[in-house]
């Protein structure tokens, strides 16, 4: 056995309303608490240094581990894309500020429709993208050479989302399905949300888009596509900071109620048989109850009070109007506190 699967099976002991089967992972969407959380923490409100990120202090280290999940979630883009790009990467085109991807040779992508221009959002210009960009030491080419150099350009993305899994264990914001990978992912769900077409979508994302290449859409598209982009509303307020001479992220109104953490435990059928509901702010345990009609199946690791479905129910729109719910990830889990939430629901 690999000491990965050692260490799951241990977290799963750890954690009796963790199911055992599971499918594999479904990445998703971060959810608008778990945004928030990022753009709030240390890294870009200030850290205690460059080597204890999550940790507050007056530090704010404008580097790979700064700037790389920014543009992933704006962008849309690939980690390995964001990794090789050159300062030369950084263009105005038809009076929009851009990154061209993949256009040049040394640049790998992974097709051909993955080549293309990408207008910066507003929010990456207000935080000094460009400035920065310019403020690099001329002998440097790579934007982030430190994650980039030294390793086998396969394995680059693959450690930096390494690296940055253990600050965001540390920050609290890790999360199975909503992983780093994920940012790219949400996005487009936001921009489809927002109404965007789809063949723009896969512009911006750099997937096959049919006939035409994303690198002729994208570069005669750009204005468009930077509206486009702009619909993806983080809701951050950016301040000019004398004490660290450049803007830094002040506020972030994405989210306006505290989250709560839903997880269930499912029967052998895949209904819901135990449900927790856990204050992601201070930790408290909101609800800890079974289902009465479950009570006669044996259950040695449960302690807790047993609850009628529309009791749970009631219970959970009653937590809704103080807190925003984060449902299970798993599609089985989540249907089942979705159907256990029907219960007395008349609109």
């Amino acid at each position: 056995m690999t000491k990965q699967y050692i260490k799951q099976e241990l977290e799963k002991k750890k954690d009796p309303l963790l199911v055992r089967k599971d499918k594999p992972k479904n990445r998703d969407s971060w959810s608008h608490e778990r945004l928030k959380t990022l753009l709030m923490s240390p890294i870009y409100t200030g850290c205690k240094s460059k080597s204890r990120r999550w940790r507050p202090g007056n530090v704010i280290v404008r580097d790979a581990n700064y700037w790389v999940p920014l543009l992933v979630m704006m962008l849309g883009s690939r980690i390995l894309e964001i990794l090789q790009l050159k300062k030369t990467d950084l263009i105005v085109h038809n009076g929009v500020l851009c990154l061209s991807v993949g256009i040049t040779s040394e640049h790998r992508v992974k097709t051909d429709d993955s080549k293309r221009f990408l207008p910066l959002p507003r929010l990456l210009i207000d935080l000094g993208f460009a400035q920065w960009v310019h403020s690099l030491p001329a002998e440097q080419r790579l934007l982030f050479p430190s994650p980039a150099g030294g390793a086998d350009i396969a394995a680059i993305a693959g450690n930096f989302g390494k690296q940055l899994k253990t600050c965001f264990k540390r920050l609290e914001i890790a999360d199975w399905n909503e992983d780093f990978y994920a940012l790219r992912k949400t996005l487009s769900s936001a921009l489809d949300d927002a109404g965007v077409p789809e063949s723009r979508r896969k512009a911006i994302a750099g997937h096959a888009g049919g006939s035409t290449l994303n690198q002729h859409y994208t570069k005669r598209n750009v204005s468009t596509l930077k509206s486009e982009l702009e619909k993806f509303d983080l809701k951050v307020s950016v301040r000019y900071s004398d004490k660290h001479g450049h803007p830094v992220i002040g506020a972030c109104d994405l989210v306006a109620k505290p989250s709560a953490i839903v997880e269930v435990e499912l029967a052998a059928d895949e209904t819901a048989s135990a449900v927790r509901v856990t204050s992601m702010q201070c930790g408290k345990i909101l609800v800890d109850a079974r289902l009465a009609e479950m009570e006669q199946r044996k259950s040695q690791t449960r302690s807790c009070k047993s609850w009628t479905p529309p009791e749970i129910a009631a219970r959970l729109r009653s937590i809704s109007e103080t807190y925003e719910l984060s449902l299970p990830q798993t599609p089985q889990r989540r249907q089942a506190v979705e159907s256990l939430m029907t219960f007395g629901h008349d609109s």
